[in-house]
């Protein structure tokens, strides 16, 4: 068969009763076994039980799938496959195994309103996710990339929303204000910020809707910025300046630090804490400390540039990929978790460069600049070089989250 040739195939989206004998190794009597099979209607795309098999038809040289009203299709090397490709040659007496579609969601107003899109890692195949009269902005994945959690003034004042990754099912979540925000480890919650007491404090909210819980009543209104450790068990913020820890209950908030601190971000393993902290009026340096805190190390130590905006650690923890310089010329930089190594990689003289996101693989870089006169997504490997422009839009794009592994 020639490479890239098309199949003109048409799928009907049925969920399994019993598993054919395509999908051995996935299935179970209707049920799957492996989550990570994308046979396994684990993100709740198609109707029903969220952990019931999909029919599969299968030879061997094609297989032909549903998943809610998106069809999947692969021939036998993997290359026409329209989410993503297939890692094997679809054998019926072993079936298709593919990966997950690592998209990028971020903010633009392109078509002249604040929406969320999504595209692919090499920016095709853009997509209006909210397509909504209202302003929608700040999408983060949760961590088991099944759902997009977003800010909205959709329902005034601005609220916290979550959707499918295909922009379907948006539930309010937080039911009243809400800013910032950080999701629990396993997906089922998020912790916002909001001020419906009359003060900033610390909410947090399931995933599926509710009335949410307050964690914290400290009083002051610069309460902020949670950071959900990755290993479920504690939250970080910001309360006048100090960056403090409690248990994810709310219980045992802890202050860390005496200094004008911000931006609290947890190590993958959740041993560290990468924080910004104003050094002079004009310059922050990022410090990595433990979380008790102490062995509070500054790892960038710049005098010139301002490493203002919050440090977001590599998937594997041995760099932090942050902002550094003032407007109007930005940079976005990586330096090594001990501070060994510091690194601008988007070496773009007299333009904006910030927020930067890291792949999944930890081997890149997006993140947004106005160098080509608008602000655009840009990608660039994690040892530097030559940036590539994703989007190229006439609007604004900015503020990139990839989706998790």
């Amino acid at each position: 068969m020639m490479r890239g040739a098309r199949w003109a195939i048409v799928a009907t989206c049925v969920a399994c009763t019993s598993c054919t004998q395509h999908n051995p190794r996935a299935c179970a009597n209707g049920l799957c076994t492996d989550p990570s099979y994308p046979f396994c209607d684990v993100d709740g795309s198609l109707s029903g039980m969220a952990d019931t098999c999909i029919s599969v038809s299968c030879t061997p040289m094609q297989f032909i799938a549903c998943r809610g009203n998106v069809s999947l299709t692969c021939n036998a090397t993997g290359d026409n496959y329209d989410a993503t490709q297939c890692q094997n040659m679809c054998d019926p007496n072993v079936g298709c195994t593919a990966p997950r579609v690592m998209y990028i969601v971020f903010g633009s107003n392109r078509d002249g309103n604040n929406e969320i899109y999504r595209i692919n890692p090499d920016g095709t195949m853009p997509t209006n996710l909210t397509s909504n009269a209202a302003s929608d902005f700040s999408p983060l994945w949760d961590p088991t990339g099944q759902l997009i959690a977003f800010l909205s003034d959709r329902a005034a004042p601005q609220q916290l929303f979550v959707m499918k990754p295909d922009g379907t099912n948006v539930v309010n979540v937080s039911n009243g204000p809400a800013q910032d925000m950080s999701w629990s480890n396993d997906g089922t919650q998020l912790a916002f910020t909001s001020n419906r007491t009359g003060h900033l404090e610390i909410f947090k909210a399931t995933a599926s809707g509710g009335t949410p819980s307050q964690l914290t009543s400290l009083g002051v209104d610069t309460t902020g910025e949670p950071s959900w450790s990755p290993d479920g068990t504690k939250l970080a913020f910001v309360s006048n300046g100090r960056i403090y820890v409690m248990n994810s209950d709310g219980t045992s908030p802890t202050p860390l630090t005496t200094g004008t601190d911000a931006f609290p971000s947890w190590k993958p393993d959740s041993t560290k804490i990468a924080f910004a902290r104003r050094i002079t009026f004009s310059n922050f340096d990022v410090f990595v400390m433990n979380p008790d805190g102490s062995a509070a190390t500054n790892i960038t130590n710049t005098t010139s540039a301002d490493e203002a905006g919050p440090g977001r650690w590599s998937p594997d923890g041995t760099a932090v990929a942050g902002t550094g310089g003032a407007d109007p010329d930005t940079e976005v930089f990586i330096v090594d978790s001990t501070g060994s190594m510091y690194r601008d990689v988007s070496m773009s003289p007299s333009s904006r460069d910030a927020n930067p996101c890291w792949s999944p693989d930890g081997m890149s870089l997006v993140y947004d600049s106005n160098r080509s006169g608008n602000s655009d997504l840009y990608l660039v490997s994690r040892t530097g070089g030559t940036s590539i422009n994703l989007t190229m839009s006439a609007g604004f794009d900015g503020g990139c989250v990839w989706r998790p592994r």
